[in-house]
């Protein structure tokens, strides 16, 4: 196992922007991810974001950050986009959306529950035509992508507070979700039937997803699970800590830790804050860890530059998954969500919803 401690290039957002757009009447943008989804999300050379208060979906010009459309939404906007070919999907905590990806006008309406409560906190995952999602009554959802209708529903489990929070994955003709009562359970995309589940230690809320031919659940413990059949493959376990967030590159799973309840009671917090640590597996095995700045909290991979991008309260951090290096950190006073990549820029969205389009540090002449 490595430590790198190798200094960063320090940047602030603002000395790379391209372009710059304050989002109107923004009181609160983003929350903190469930999955490792970039917001905003780029395709056919527009940004689409979603703002949690007030609830606001827009879509933006890439080259000019000109604004193309906005939607209001009758609550909190979610953290997570997810898009089709002619369709946006996302939700509130209410009704999941799907908009019009040309003119941001509503295709459909999905809301199980009525507008009473919060109980959809999962982000909807898009398989062909079949769109997947869960509730907080523990229902998972087939939906057609196209009308919103439902396919089919599976009730997870009988026990009280089973909530279904967990973004899906959709792998060999399975669909497999996880609960907060500590269960991941797959069922046949064709008709729902249930194909084998698996227990966990503590509440999984956030995406599940594929390292390799392992599937990856964080819960309490990280777990490594055959996706075919949910059999325990590997598991890691820190006493006094859990996941806090995790995602997967081709071979490696990034992530973040968080200490107990207990452990936080007992927890000196004066003085000035330390530096996070993310950390690097194959399979069970630690092979890295890597400082990020103070507050570090998500991560995503980017296939376009091969670099890992954490998100955080301090701003950006960029590292290289295969030598561990911290190569560099932009600064922001609002913090950043999890971004967007290509080969050349980075886009971003802080918490005030101020939109940039970046030079990427590394392609700088």
């Amino acid at each position: 196992m490595h430590v790198t401690a190798a200094e960063p290039t320090y940047r602030s957002l603002d000395d790379l922007a391209v372009w710059r757009t304050s989002l109107p009447d923004v009181q609160f943008a983003i929350l903190p991810p469930s999955t490792d989804r970039p917001n905003p999300r780029l395709s056919g050379g527009r940004l689409f974001a979603s703002v949690l208060s007030p609830g606001c979906a827009y879509a933006l010009d890439a080259a000019t950050g000109e604004i193309c459309w906005r939607r209001e939404l009758p609550y909190h906007g979610d953290d997570s986009i997810e898009l089709s070919g002619e369709a946006l999907f996302l939700s509130t905590s209410q009704c999941l959306y799907a908009l019009d990806l040309v003119t941001g006008s509503v295709r459909w309406e999905f809301s199980p529950y009525g507008a009473h409560g919060e109980m959809l906190y999962s982000a909807p995952v898009l398989d062909g035509k079949r769109l997947f999602l869960g509730d907080r009554m523990g229902w998972f959802y087939c939906l057609d992508a196209g009308t919103g209708q439902t396919l089919w529903k599976r009730l997870t489990s009988d026990d009280e507070n089973d909530q279904v929070n967990a973004a899906a994955i959709v792998t060999g003709g399975l669909a497999i979700t996880a609960t907060t009562r500590g269960l991941a359970l797959a069922y046949s995309v064709e008709d729902g039937e249930p194909v084998w589940r698996s227990e966990l230690e503590g509440p999984c809320a956030h995406h599940l997803f594929l390292v390799g031919k392992q599937l990856i659940a964080a819960a309490e413990s990280l777990y490594f699970l055959d996706p075919l059949t949910g059999e325990l493959r590997g598991r890691v376990h820190w006493p006094g800590f859990s996941v806090s967030f995790a995602a997967g590159t081709p071979a490696k799973v990034a992530l973040f830790r968080r200490e107990s309840r207990d452990e936080l009671e007992t927890t000196d917090e004066s003085g000035s804050p330390e530096p996070e640590t993310l950390l690097l597996f194959e399979g069970t095995r630690l092979v890295r860890e890597i400082p990020c700045s103070p507050y570090a909290s998500d991560v995503r991979f980017s296939p376009s530059t091969g670099l890992l991008y954490v998100s955080g309260l301090r701003g950006l951090d960029i590292l290289n998954p295969d030598t561990g290096e911290w190569l560099h950190a932009l600064e922001s006073a609002d913090g950043i969500g999890l971004v967007e990549v290509t080969e050349n820029r980075i886009y971003a969205m802080d918490m005030r919803g101020v939109v940039r389009a970046l030079r990427h540090p590394d392609r700088l002449p």
